[in-house]
């Protein structure tokens, strides 16, 4: 199993397009806010928070404050 760690940082207000990817991802917001929409239905998450989202979720990000994100995109070798 292989990570892929990217920082996101987020302007106040900006909204990142709806995107999914095929592996799971997590999501840990290290300063700021964001409002995540996935499932049909949006959670903030603040500071210190935590969230994972299996693969293949379609969701959305929006800052209401000037955020930074550690997006974690959990890759799987295919087996051969």
């Amino acid at each position: 199993m292989q990570h892929h760690a990217q920082h996101s940082p987020i302007a106040l207000h900006e909204v990142a397009q709806p995107f999914g990817y095929r592996q799971p991802i997590t999501m840990h917001c290290l300063k700021g806010a964001i409002d995540v929409t996935a499932h049909g239905s949006c959670k903030t998450m603040r500071t210190g928070d935590f969230m994972y989202l299996a693969g293949k979720v379609p969701h959305m990000l929006r800052a209401t404050k000037d955020a930074s994100v550690l997006v974690t995109i959990i890759l799987q070798k295919l087996s051969t």
